[in-house]
């Protein structure tokens, strides 16, 4: 079920279960229309552009905008893996299908 950020008012103008969209740096309900405006805003952890209204799009400093995230590329993800308990190896596959064969002793208790 959706979230609908202001009840009270869609209850009285009857509008109960229309989408609402709410600006996410003032918080103010806001119809599509009137927040067509996307931004970043990274000093509220925005670091991707999300939905705006109006007014706070137009009052947002180009320093505002300014990323404080450093964007780094990940390793490929490992898809798939298979440890040899006998052998105490860890065999592992990534998404860029490179297998890897890798020393699992340390993954052992020894008595």
């Amino acid at each position: 079920m959706p979230f609908f950020w202001n009840f009270k008012v869609m209850w009285e103008k009857k509008i109960v279960g229309r989408r609402q969209h709410h600006c996410r740096k003032c918080g103010r309900v806001v119809c599509s229309k009137c927040s067509e405006s996307q931004s970043t805003f990274p000093p509220m952890g925005f670091e991707v552009p999300v939905r705006m209204c109006s007014d706070c799009h137009t009052s947002i400093t180009t320093e505002q905008r300014t990323p404080l995230a450093e964007f780094i590329e990940f390793r490929p993800v490992v898809n798939a893996l298979y440890l040899d308990e006998e052998k105490k190896l860890l065999v592992t596959a990534d998404t860029e299908n490179k297998i890897g064969v890798w020393d699992a002793k340390p993954l052992f208790l020894t008595s």
